[in-house]
């Protein structure tokens, strides 16, 4: 249940941080 929460916690953090990755690399992409 601890791991339930924890998750919780981050996701919003971890999602952004991915989303903002690949955002990155597709900005990248179209440039070249």
């Amino acid at each position: 249940m601890v791991e339930l929460v924890a998750a919780a916690a981050v996701g919003p953090w971890w999602w952004e941080w991915v989303l903002s990755y690949f955002d990155e690399r597709e900005s990248e992409e179209k440039k070249s």
